[in-house]
């Protein structure tokens, strides 16, 4: 594979071109997410975030909003006839507080989901009060009681850490689920890990993990493996050059592989997607930052930076070639195969309230980014065409922030919801539709896999960290379960594009403890759960 060279200057960003078979509908009011922003304030401008999850356990996925301030949190249950309806009250998530985001993972394997939701520090006038770091446990049906007890034998949370960037993953691979969380807020830069105790509690181990290093400003976050040892690194997508490579050394500890790694490159890392983009069967991380030809203070403009997996820990920079630098203000990102053509699809949001260095406020009124995977070249390096998002009826002109994406109306494609600073959420409808679809009849095909490992398998829930492959029609895509982006997380499953292909040939499940589950012959255009 060609090591591509990082420059300063960007590169000349590819011509926006018609829109290929892809076609959104915006549908955020008629589906019941509200006609303006909830609240007067929304504090700070980074925010809001949001995460989708099946709260209320009928198996339809809802969404769950965190405003920012200014107004109660919302929870968007999924009435399954193309609506939500604000049920946050009876849950007893109404709160108003200064929430970055959220983060939705079954914690103590009961089969709900809980909600940690991050907000910053510290107080100041004016503005809603922090909540700092609230886990509210799920007690089935969509209620919720807060909040999950921290254990601090080192004293970190008493200097007054709060929280934007939260990830789940079980690091440890003992079968329940740990969290970090990452900080942006002036004067309270701790960066905090939660080791899952299964009893009910949490001990903060980050210093002794060797996670907890102040330096970095932290956005986003994951768990994920990506070099092949079932223990998932930490990757962390940090502001000012504090992005951040952490290997799981496989003994409950990290080291900071950054720089020996090729990461870490960008000089203001916001949001991240971690995917096989280019096909080889490793997971390439996509961090999206600052694009600019002209900079303004601590933000030089070097744009997002996509980092292909050469396995061994090593990744190389491939934003330029790959024609997905030019990202504007990059915030939300999602990797997902938008129209089922087997290939990873770069979708991210932009925006942002001050001028550039030459005074002209170039992220206002900008469109969203929606890039089409191509294909990779012989030396690995995926091709991406910028599609003209509002042809394709993404039309996006708003502060967004947080991206996420769903199949909320059950019709086999990914829908997309962008949560934006000072307007409600945008609810894009995906049409591909399957086989009747704007790609033409029959060539559209998908499936969609959930895992539902049985309680004391030893297994984390929802099969968080395994790895889902499917070969069909000659080619084959892995996908990992596990979730986290820029203030929030999108559905916890497996989805993949199938083009024509009416069948998979095999579908193999890849479980964190080194067990494979294998069905063969499976038929397209399904969702599955899969159990080990």
């Amino acid at each position: 594979m060609t090591i591509i060279v990082v420059c300063s200057a960007l590169a000349t960003a590819p011509a926006v071109v018609a829109a290929p078979p892809m076609r959104f509908s915006e549908v955020g009011v008629p589906a019941g997410l509200g006609r303006g922003h909830p609240g007067a304030v929304s504090a700070p401008p980074t925010a809001p975030g949001g995460v989708a999850g099946d709260f209320d356990g009928d198996g339809a996925l809802d969404l769950f909003y965190a405003t920012g301030g200014g107004a109660p949190d919302r929870l968007f249950i999924n009435r399954r006839d193309g609506t939500f309806v604000d049920r946050a009250g009876a849950a007893g998530l109404a709160r108003v507080h200064r929430a970055h985001g959220a983060a939705a993972a079954d914690v103590d394997g009961d089969g709900a989901l809980d909600l940690f939701i991050p907000s910053a520090g510290p107080e100041e006038p004016g503005l809603p009060p922090p909540g700092h770091l609230l886990l509210y446990r799920g007690t089935g049906g969509g209620a919720f009681t807060c909040c999950a007890p921290y254990r601090d034998p080192d004293g970190r949370l008493d200097r007054g850490a709060g929280g934007m960037a939260a990830a789940f993953g079980d690091y440890d691979l003992d079968g329940d689920l740990d969290l970090f969380a990452g900080n942006w807020a002036s004067g309270i830069r701790g960066n905090v890990l939660f080791r899952n105790d299964g009893d009910g509690g949490f001990t903060e181990v980050g210093a002794r993990a060797g996670v907890a290093d102040d330096r970095v400003i932290a956005f986003a976050a994951q768990f994920v493996d990506l070099n092949g040892d079932r223990y998932p690194e930490l990757i962390v997508a940090g502001d000012f050059g504090s992005s951040r490579y952490y290997r799981n050394q496989g003994d409950g500890t990290f080291t900071d592989l950054t720089f020996a790694s090729g990461t870490g490159r960008e000089a203001n890392g916001m949001g991240s997607a971690v995917a096989d983009l280019n096909g080889d069967g490793r997971p390439d991380w996509y961090v999206t930052s600052v694009s600019t030809r002209w900079p303004i203070h601590r933000t030089p403009g070097t744009g997002n930076a996509l980092y292909l997996n050469a396995g061994g820990d090593r990744f190389e920079e491939a934003a330029r070639a790959a024609q997905v630098r030019d990202g504007g203000w990059g915030w939300g990102v999602e990797a997902v195969d938008l129209d089922h053509d087997g290939l990873r699809d770069l979708v991210t949001t932009t925006g942002w309230i001050e001028p550039n260095g030459v005074d002209l406020y170039e992220w206002e009124d900008q469109p969203a980014f929606l890039f089409r995977n191509t294909g990779a070249d012989a030396a690995g390096v995926p091709a991406f065409e910028r599609i003209d998002a509002a042809r394709a009826g993404l039309r996006h002109r708003l502060q967004g922030r947080a991206l996420i994406t769903l199949d909320y109306d059950e019709d086999g494609d990914r829908d997309i919801v962008i949560f934006n600073f000072d307007a409600r959420p945008s609810l894009f409808r995906n049409d591909l539709g399957g086989p009747a679809g704007p790609s033409g009849a029959g060539d559209a095909g998908w499936l969609r896999v959930f895992l539902e490992p049985p309680r004391g398998s030893g297994l984390a829930p929802h099969g968080w960290g395994a790895v889902v492959t499917v070969t069909a029609g000659g080619r084959t895509q892995a996908a990992a379960i596990g979730a986290g982006g820029f203030f929030g997380a999108s559905e916890l499953s497996a989805h993949f594009g199938l083009g024509a292909t009416a069948r998979v040939d095999e579908l193999t499940v890849d479980w964190p403890d080194g067990t494979r589950t294998v069905q063969r012959d499976v038929a397209a255009d399904q969702t599955l759960t899969i159990r080990p």
